[in-house]
């Protein structure tokens, strides 16, 4: 069945999509097409960033010295938890947390 008036939906032919090509291209003395060659230009932050980011992969993602430290302070029963500290942490936190909340709340208003 053939629907009249109705452009196909897809077409085997593809329309130029790159306007470029119609443009004329210089040609070096050896015949190829002339290559305009990119440039990228770090700066001295990108480049401290990727030695401070390669340094933190090398680290190894378990620190065993201090496993084995807190597992003889845990047997020998010298470690203590401070409850106390923990809990002023957390509710510095979540002070913390209600000040950056209310303040992004102001700025949607």
């Amino acid at each position: 069945m053939e629907i009249s008036g109705k452009p196909p939906l897809f077409s085997l032919q593809t329309p130029n999509l790159y306007k470029d090509d119609a443009l004329p291209v210089d040609v070096t003395a050896s015949g190829r097409p002339s290559i305009e060659n990119d440039t990228v230009d770090l700066s001295v932050n990108t480049n401290e960033i990727h030695k401070m980011v390669r340094k933190v992969n090398e680290m190894p993602d378990v620190r065993r010295d201090r496993i084995e430290a807190l597992k003889q302070r845990i047997s020998s029963g010298t470690y203590r938890i401070k409850s106390e500290k923990i809990a002023s942490q957390l509710i510095g936190e979540t002070l913390e947390n209600n000040t950056i909340l209310s303040q992004l709340d102001a700025k949607e208003d």
